[in-house]
């Protein structure tokens, strides 16, 4: 009898023992388990750490946002949470950091919709994750020199034009020309970038320059110059999107979601203290706080999913080229896009 019970009581506790050890077992598996932030819900970033990585930003074009969480220190902070590193570059235009992604030196960018085509074009893998801005104003100008005799978009025909081949500036000028019955070979393109544009505008080697601001800017209030169409008096918008190289984004989602935190913060701040922002914007980039006012209003900073009608659009600006020959097979620009990420970042 007392043998009985000692046995039945040893039982129970050898039963106890192991059901706690499965408890904890159970509960060491969830503090640990891969993708178990909560971003998705709460919106907040997990503090388990993964292996380490370092993720390469290149800030193309000087974008604002960027430049004001660089020095913030926000990018820093934020991928800390999840054991990465940050290397942040500077990049003058869209072609110089497309080669780096293709190089695999760079893993995320700004593109605006040529320089997406473009890198598609050249079979450079990648996803578009955000969408930052129309870019109907700031980004394309066809300007010409004080005292032209080019008074309209017509007056182009036979003329000799700057632009960089292959950028959203190209794109938006095939554009600009079919409005008017106009094509490429009816006009005489010198693809040149903007350090060799512009000093060939200024001494009056060209006849039209296609630009962004803050070129198109000062050529007009420093030089006399004329703006004769632009993205929004044409209604051509060129929407700018945040460009991760494919490969990363398999390799490290977690690095995607912690980027767009990052991103939404430079943008829900500029908002919020829009004057504090521009004087920032200002003393880092060395420019004039008026230029950069008008350059930030023209950008109308955001951070969302990417519509479907901007899908269309920049399939349609992609089917234009392939029309012209600049492009030699078909892009199916919806596979590069994923809203997953901005939905839960």
């Amino acid at each position: 009898m007392k043998k009985s019970m000692l046995l039945g009581t040893t039982l129970i506790l050898i039963f106890a023992i192991l059901l706690s050890a499965c408890g904890k077992d159970s509960n060491n598996q969830a503090s640990v388990s891969p993708g178990s932030s909560n971003s998705a819900v709460s919106g907040e970033a997990s503090t388990v750490k993964s292996e380490p990585f370092t993720i390469s930003i290149g800030i193309n074009g000087g974008s604002n946002q960027l430049k004001l969480a660089q020095n913030k220190g926000w990018f820093e902070e934020e991928f800390a949470k999840i054991n990465g590193k940050v290397e942040i570059s500077d990049f003058q235009s869209g072609p110089q950091a497309i080669e780096s992604i293709a190089a695999k030196r760079l893993d995320v960018t700004t593109l605006v919709d040529g320089g997406v085509i473009t890198a598609l074009a050249g079979k450079v893998d990648l996803k578009l994750t955000s969408f930052l801005s129309t870019g109907l104003k700031g980004i394309n100008y066809i300007i010409v020199p004080k005292g032209s005799d080019v008074k309209e978009l017509a007056d182009l025909k036979g003329k000799q034009i700057a632009l960089a081949k292959g950028t959203t500036n190209h794109v938006f000028f095939v554009k600009a020309l079919k409005s008017v019955g106009l094509k490429e070979s009816d006009v005489n393109i010198v693809n040149l970038l903007i350090p060799d544009a512009q000093p060939a505008f200024e001494s009056g080697q060209l006849d039209a320059w296609v630009t962004a601001d803050p070129f198109a800017y000062q050529e007009v209030n420093k030089n006399g110059a004329t703006i004769i169409g632009s993205g929004e008096s044409l209604n051509i918008a060129s929407p700018v999107f945040t460009a991760f190289r494919a490969d990363f984004t398999k390799e490290h989602p977690e690095a995607i979601e912690a980027y767009l935190r990052v991103v939404q913060k430079a943008v829900d701040y500029e908002k919020a203290n829009y004057d504090e922002a521009l004087k920032t914007y200002a003393e880092l980039k060395k420019q004039d706080v008026a230029l950069v006012k008008v350059l930030a209003d023209n950008y109308g900073s955001q951070n969302e999913v990417i519509p479907d009608d901007v899908v269309t659009e920049l399939q349609a600006s992609a089917d234009l080229l392939l029309e012209l020959g600049f492009l030699k097979e078909k892009i199916d620009v919806s596979k590069i896009v994923d809203n997953s990420f901005i939905q839960n970042k």
